[in-house]
């Protein structure tokens, strides 16, 4: 009989998947982004940015930082999206995104947020003129609002 099954080393150490980490300093435009199911991943944005493509992080976190002015825009699906840092005049386009979770540490400035198809927003922190906007079905357990920011819901016609 032939095993096709590889034996495993009782020694051995399984190593989790390196973090990738994508990094944009400066002016940057770049709409060919490409983040698969290989692990978790940073996207990190300071200065003048347009940026956009697709993540297909079905298993794993996406983690965001910008800083500056600019647009991001992302399609696709992620388990657990944490937004890290959105400050100054910077758009965060994610309405073809899907998650199952979403966590916002610090939005301020004139920062924006859209969200798409979102099940659970776990903590949502914004200041100043910072906006967000999410969908109906989406369930927020916590957040925190000051100064001029605003939270607005998006109704789905029927």
């Amino acid at each position: 009989m032939i095993n096709s099954k590889p034996k495993k080393r009782k020694n051995s150490v399984e190593l989790p998947p390196p973090l990738r980490n994508l990094e944009f300093i400066g002016q940057h435009e770049d709409h060919s982004i490409l983040l698969g199911d290989f692990g978790d991943a940073k996207i990190t944005a300071k200065g003048n940015f347009n940026l956009s493509g697709i993540v297909l992080c079905r298993k794993s976190t996406l983690e965001i930082f910008l800083e500056g002015s600019g647009t991001v825009a992302l399609n696709g699906h992620c388990k657990t999206l944490l937004i890290h840092n959105l400050s100054g005049d910077c758009t965060l386009n994610l309405t073809d995104l899907a998650c199952r979770k979403v966590r916002c540490l610090s939005a301020t400035g004139k920062s924006t947020i859209l969200f798409g198809r979102t099940r659970v927003i776990e903590e949502l922190v914004l200041e100043n003129d910072a906006y967000v906007r999410y969908p109906n079905q989406a369930v927020i357990h916590n957040y925190s609002i000051s100064g001029n920011a605003r939270l607005e819901k998006i109704v789905e016609a029927a």
